[in-house]
């Protein structure tokens, strides 16, 4: 969402996060076709731009949907827009129990 305006310039990101999931737990109370738990995780704030992370790509799928993203700014205030992209990132798992000094490890590192 851009830009932040005088009424989400004093949020901090915790409360970005809570408006932004309390404006999707009125959509869902609306909507029937909403992917179930959907919710924002995360957010940054870079200048006058705020970027929400939801939780899942169905997530991010409905919110694209035309009617449901303006019904999404609608609950911020009238300078409010929203840009959608979907991000995926491949993560390998490393246990955090990790031993590099297991002699069996040393031929598995190429």
């Amino acid at each position: 969402m851009s830009p932040i305006t005088n009424a989400l310039n004093n949020l901090t990101p915790q409360e970005l996060v809570a408006k932004a999931n309390m404006a999707l737990a009125h959509m869902e109370l609306a909507a029937t076709d909403h992917p179930h738990d959907t919710e924002f995780i995360s957010t940054w704030i870079t200048g006058t731009t705020v970027i929400l992370e939801l939780d899942s790509p169905e997530s991010v799928s409905w919110m694209k949907m035309k009617d449901i993203t303006s019904k999404f700014t609608n609950y911020f205030d009238s300078m409010s827009t929203a840009n959608l992209s979907l991000f995926e990132t491949i993560a390998e798992f490393i246990p955090t129990t990790f031993d590099p000094n297991i002699v069996a490890i040393e031929y598995r590192i190429p």
